[in-house]
C-alpha cells in the first residue's frame, strides 16, 4: 500500500502542476527553470508560509529553526533545483523524485493535501481513485494513451481515433482559448497604439485625437532604463521591472510590463539572475 500512495502522490501532484501552469504563477510555472523556481520560493515565503509549509520548506533546504530562512533560499545553489525541473517537465530520465522534492512542489503549486504523510492519512484504502494519471511503466492495463495536446510537439499530429477528441476535449477548448487570448490581446494593443510613437526611451503622443487609456499609461509609466545595483525591481513579492532583447540581441529593461517596442514581444519580470548578470549599469 504505501508504494501506491507514494505513486497516487506524485501524479495528483503532476496533474495539479498542469493545472497550475496556466494559474496565479504562469511565469514562473510554464517553464519551470532552476532560477524559477528558486524565484518562486522566495515570492512563497514572503507571502507568507504556515507552520506545515515552512516545515517543509525548512527539511527541503536543510535549515534549522534558529536560522534564517530567506537568507538560505536566496543563497540556495540554484542548480540544485534541476532535479525537481527536469521532473516537472516530464523528462524520461526523471520518472520519479524523492517525496522531500515532492512536498516542495506540493507548496509551490497549492496541491493538497500535504505533505506526504498527510496524504498518507487520508488516503482511499480500496485504492479507488479516478482522476489519477498513471505513468506507462505503473500501469500494466493496455489502456489507449492520454496525450495531453499543450504537452506536445505542434508537428505531433493526434491519432485518427474518435475517441480522442472526447478524452482531451478540455485541454483542446483550452489550448484554443488561450491562443485565441493571447492572439488578440497583443493585437488589440498594437492597433491601440497608433497615436504614440517610441523614441529612444519612451513613449511620444503624436495624436491627441485618438488618445487612449492605455495609451495614457504607457506614456506616464512606459520607460526604458539602464539599472544599477540600487534599482528596485520587486516590490511585495511582485516584479516591478521587466526585461526583453532588442532587435540586436542586446537585454533591455523596462518599468511596466508590456511588449518590447521595437520586437513586439512579450516582456519578462526580472529575477535575480537577470539583474545580477545584466542590470549593474552606472548609478545616475
Amino acid at each position: 500500500m504505501t508504494r501506491n500512495t507514494t505513486i497516487d502522490y506524485k501524479n495528483l501532484i503532476k496533474k495539479k502542476f498542469r493545472e497550475e501552469k496556466f494559474g496565479e504563477f504562469h511565469s514562473f510555472l510554464d517553464n519551470p527553470t532552476p532560477a524559477n523556481l528558486r524565484e518562486l520560493c522566495l515570492l512563497k515565503f514572503d507571502n507568507g508560509l504556515n507552520k506545515t509549509d515552512e516545515k517543509i520548506f525548512r527539511i527541503y533546504f536543510k535549515v534549522n529553526d534558529d536560522e534564517d530562512l530567506r537568507k538560505k533560499i536566496f543563497d540556495y545553489h540554484i542548480p540544485n533545483f534541476k532535479k525537481i525541473g527536469n521532473f516537472l517537465n516530464e523528462d524520461e530520465k526523471v520518472k520519479n523524485t524523492n517525496t522531500i522534492n515532492l512536498n516542495l512542489i506540493s507548496v509551490l503549486i497549492d496541491f493538497n493535501p500535504r505533505p506526504y504523510n498527510i496524504f498518507f492519512k487520508n488516503y482511499n484504502k480500496e485504492n479507488k481513485s479516478p482522476e489519477l494519471e498513471k505513468d506507462s511503466d505503473e500501469e500494466k492495463k493496455p489502456t489507449p494513451p492520454v496525450l495531453i495536446l499543450i504537452d506536445k510537439d505542434p508537428i505531433e499530429t493526434p491519432p485518427k481515433n474518435p475517441t480522442w477528441i472526447k478524452k482531451n476535449i478540455k485541454q483542446i477548448i483550452g489550448g484554443s482559448f488561450l491562443f485565441i487570448t493571447v492572439f488578440f490581446g497583443i493585437n488589440y494593443l498594437i492597433k491601440d497604439k497608433k497615436s504614440i510613437k517610441w523614441k529612444k526611451d519612451h513613449y511620444e503622443l503624436i495624436d491627441s485625437k485618438s488618445q487612449s487609456l492605455i495609451n495614457e499609461e504607457l506614456l506616464k509609466n512606459f520607460k526604458k532604463i539602464i539599472p544599477c545595483d540600487t534599482t528596485i525591481y520587486r516590490k511585495y513579492g511582485r516584479a516591478c521591472l521587466w526585461y526583453g532583447k532588442s532587435p540586436k540581441g542586446e537585454i533591455e529593461f523596462f518599468t511596466a510590463l508590456d511588449v518590447h517596442p521595437e520586437t513586439g514581444k512579450t516582456l519578462k519580470e526580472v529575477t535575480d539572475y537577470i539583474m545580477n548578470k545584466y542590470g549593474k549599469g552606472p548609478c545616475k
